[in-house]
Order: structure tokens, then sequence, then C-alpha cells
């Protein structure tokens, strides 16, 4: 489900700062953030158990001229993304927050160590493979089937 809250297209000034609202997303397990600018600047993602009151918060720098792709677990019942841009003003800015059913942050360096899933959705950058830039795999699961999808841009 996309943020109805946590959304932006309007380029920031010089050390500006988009502050989303607090917006109640019980029922979803992660959260991911889509982020295209053409500056530096660092995004916040922010979880509260009331909408009131921070209980958690994550910070992450993102460089710009770089797509920038975080999922994260949820925190708590509630979240709110902020971006503070750095020391130049923008002149391209587009954040995007989208709820996930279920999302786990997993690190790795090879095939052989993707994690074993008994259930759910993994997504995972990967970066070059192969002479080919691997976007994202998406391994779902259930009882009885497992379906993985290899998604391959600029394939060399």
């Amino acid at each position: 489900m996309t943020s109805l809250l946590n959304n932006s297209i309007t380029p920031l000034a010089a050390n500006g700062e988009f502050i989303g609202n607090w917006e109640h997303h019980k029922g979803y397990g992660g959260v991911s953030a889509i982020i295209d600018t053409d500056q530096d600047g660092v995004v916040k993602f922010s979880f509260s158990t009331n909408g009131n009151v921070k209980a958690h918060a994550q910070t992450f720098p993102i460089t710009g001229g770089n797509m920038f792709h975080k999922s994260v677990n949820s925190k708590a019942h509630y979240f709110r993304v902020s971006y503070t841009n750095g020391g130049v003003e923008q002149t391209e800015f587009d954040l995007k927050t989208i709820y996930k059913t279920h999302t786990n942050e997993v690190e790795f360096d090879t095939f052989d160590s993707l994690p074993v899933v008994q259930s759910g959705v993994w997504s995972f950058n990967l970066g070059t493979v192969d002479n080919a830039v691997l976007d994202q795999i998406e391994t779902n699961t259930s009882d009885n089937a497992s379906e993985t999808t290899l998604a391959l841009l600029n394939a060399k």
C-alpha cells in the first residue's frame, strides 16, 4: 500500500526538510522508501506506538544522483519519514513510501548465503552479477511451493 502522508515531489532548499505525518500502518510488517534526488541528504524512518512520541528511528545517508531504496521491518504501528537536504538546493526530489505486508532486513554477499525462508516475501538489491545488473530477487514461499523472480537490468 502506498502511503498517503509520507510522499513528496517538491524540491527542497539548501538544508531544507520534508517531514511526513504520522500514519497508522498496523497490519503491515515493513516500510520501503524510494528516493530520487539530485543532491545529498539524510532520510529518517521514525516509528511510534501512539502517533505522537517517537519510539524508534533509523537514519540513512542519501547520495544525490543515485536512486535510493531501503526496506525496514516495522518497529511500531505508526510511521513517518523525514528527509533533510544537504547544503545545495535540489532541482529534483521524489520520495515515495510503501507499506509492505512482510519484509526482512537481510545482507549477503553471494547467492550461497541466501537465507532460507519458510514464508513471506524477501527483496534484495544485489548489484552487478555476471556483467548484468541484478535489481531484485523476490522469493515467495508457501508450504508446498516457492517462486523466485530475478529482474535483470542493463544486461551486457
